[in-house]
This record gives C-alpha cells, structure tokens and sequence, in this order.
C-alpha cells in the first residue's frame, strides 16, 4: 500500500482496497489546470483518478477509459497529462516535480507505451542545482541542546479584518445578458453587481466577527471571495478557519489550500511558511513534505526552509517532534546540498534527543546500507 492523504483513502469508492494501490501521485492542480488538486492511483493494472475543487467539497473520480494510455508531453518547466475518457480527453498539468512521479505510475501501467528510458533515466531523476548555504548556517557544535526550550510562540496573527462597509439598497435586476446593450450601460451593469457582492460580503464579515466558529457565514464569504478573486481576503478566511476546525486533517489540508493562493498570488515565501505551520502540526504528513520540496525546488527557497526550521526547531517542546524534523533537515541537507557535515550533525542530535524514533532508526539504517 503507498501513502495517501486520509480523506482520501475514506471517500475511495468500496470495490477499491487502499491496500491494493501500488502507486499514487499527487498532483497540485484539478484537470484542465483549473483550482484543486488530483490524485492519480495504480489500482490492479488499471489507472484511476480523483479531483476536487477545494478542500471542503467531495473527490469526484475522472472516468478514464480503461486499456487506453494516457499520452504525456513533457515541457521544460510544465508537463501535460492528457487522460483519455468517454467524453473525450481531460488534461492533468504537472509541475516538474510531478511529471517523473507521473511516468514511473504510466510506465508500471502501459509498458509498452511508456518504456523505461535508460538513456536519460538518470538525469530525469536529477535534482535541480541546489541555492547557496545559508549564509549564517550554525557549526554542528552549536546545534542546539537536547533541553526543550520554551514552547513554540503561537503563528504570526492574521492581520484584522477590514472595516465592513455600509450595506446599500439592492439595485432593480439586471437582465442576464447584456447583448445589445451600450459598453457603458454593460460596465456599469458588471460594476453594480460587484458592488451588490461586496456589500453582501461586508453583511457577511460583520456576522462571522460576531461569531467566528459561524462555518455556514464563513462558507458563504469564501464563496464570493472565490466568485471575486480576492485571494488576499480568501487566505486570511480560511487561515482564520484553520483555529475552529477540529479534525487535525481539516486543518493541515486548509493550510495547503492556503499555501496555495500565496504562492499562485505571487508570495512563494509566505506560502512556504504557511506549509511549515502544517508541517508542525504533523510533521510525519508526507503529503505536506512534498509540497514544501515542490515549493522550494520551484522558487528557489531552500535556504528560507531549512533557516526556518534550524530556528523552529530550537522552540518545539515536543522531543519526538524535535527528533522528527531534524531527521528530515539531514536528509535535505544531504541531498539539496551534499553537505554531509550538517546532515551528519543534524541525525546526532536527533539520535541523542530520541534513540528509539521511527524516523531516527530508518535514517540510521539507510546510512548503515
């Protein structure tokens, strides 16, 4: 069985045992590259599919036609998976980081179609040219005690909301369509119905702040702040949710939802700071580590990750949360950077700090082999 996200595994359809799934490939975008996220899976010999459009609606399954192989085309920083269905052809776009995923699903799928490429094998598996270190990287030595220090300081506080503005009478209908009308009567009719949604959103924001665990109020405000593309005010609603949720998997994946408007917004770093506060919440959530590797390859951010973490680490209570993500910076440590000095420090102290952690022994015998 290969790890899938929870929510996942529980809206699978009966007749598929999660058990049986060879593969699985996330992917970071619905088809058609819209908004959401797919999930392809190798269930025996057969390719199977799922989307969704955000965190909070149902997977729905592609219906891909079984025995036709996909067709995948390769791009220099953005691949195209094209999914034969009765309908006709539903494209999959993959990051660079997904596209070689993608192929050893296709290759244990469709042999034949997708051969292995022992040619370029090794270079499509290659990492991209590390940053350089961080400029003030601590010396092995000065790595931090085994003593916990204070706790974590809670997440930066998302900034207020903004003042509601005044709710206005509702304007007299505006026909559906505005053929035949002036330019300037179609602005000005686009105009009022924006207008008609902000106001309705102000109405909306006074009521959550009333009442802020109000799911239905904050529901309807993430609609029209989808319907009005204000991703700025989106985040800042569903970072504000991530507090009422109560189920740990909710929270992790409303923060990759976040994660994903800042860095489709433009701020890759904030959005990787927003993974990190998943990452804490679960650092064992293999799910949230390959979003941040995605993000850091793509953007360049390695070095913001693991400064981040080196300081994060040294204010986590938790021994064995402390043991787990120093696990993890080794291994990025030796394989972004090949600095064996800091990957070697790192695995250490989280042996010293958790002798018997899962992550510890498995890391110790990777090396040991």
């Amino acid at each position: 069985m290969t790890f899938m996200p929870l929510d996942l595994v529980e809206q699978l359809p009966q007749e598929i045992a999660p058990e049986e799934v060879t593969h699985h490939v996330p992917v970071g975008h619905a088809p058609g590259g819209l908004f959401g996220e797919t999930h392809l899976l190798a269930h025996r010999g057969r390719l199977l599919a799922f989307w969704r459009g955000s965190m909070l609606t149902p997977y729905r399954q592609i219906p891909v036609s079984e025995g036709l192989a996909p067709r995948l085309e390769r791009g220099s920083f953005s691949s195209t998976l094209w999914l034969s269905t009765a309908a006709g052809q539903e494209s999959v776009e993959l990051s660079m980081f997904e596209v070689d995923a993608a192929a050893e699903l296709l290759r244990a799928l469709f042999p034949q179609a997708f051969p292995t490429e022992h040619d370029d094998g090794e270079s499509a598996s290659k990492a991209p040219e590390p940053p350089e270190p961080p400029a003030a990287e601590p010396e092995p030595s000065e790595l931090p005690a085994a003593e916990p220090e204070p706790a974590m300081p809670p997440p930066v506080p998302e900034p207020a909301m903004p003042p509601p503005v005044p709710t206005r009478p509702a304007p007299p209908p505006v026909p559906n369509s505005t053929e035949g009308q002036p330019p300037d009567s179609a602005e000005s009719s686009s105009a009022s119905e924006r207008r008609d949604r902000e106001a309705e959103a102000a109405l909306l924001e006074r009521r959550l702040q009333e009442d802020p665990h109000d799911i239905v109020t904050s529901l309807s405000l993430e609609e029209i702040y989808r319907d009005t593309g204000d991703d700025l005010r989106l985040a800042r609603l569903l970072s504000a949710r991530v507090d009422i949720l109560e189920s740990p998997v909710e929270q992790v994946e409303t923060l990759w939802e976040v994660a994903h408007i800042h860095a489709s917004s433009g701020d890759p770093e904030q959005g990787l700071k927003t993974l990190m506060l998943a990452y804490l919440m679960d650092y064992t959530n293999r799910a949230t580590v390959f979003r941040m590797e995605q993000l850091a390859d793509e953007h360049g951010l390695w070095n913001l990750l693991l400064s981040e973490l080196n300081d994060l680490v040294q204010r986590v209570d938790e021994i064995s949360t402390r043991a787990g993500i120093l696990v993890q910076m080794s291994r990025w440590y030796r394989r972004v950077y090949s600095r064996t000095d800091y990957a070697d420090a790192c695995l250490m102290h989280a042996k010293r700090l958790d002798p018997q952690h899962p992550a510890v022994l498995a890391a110790l015998g990777e090396l040991a082999y």
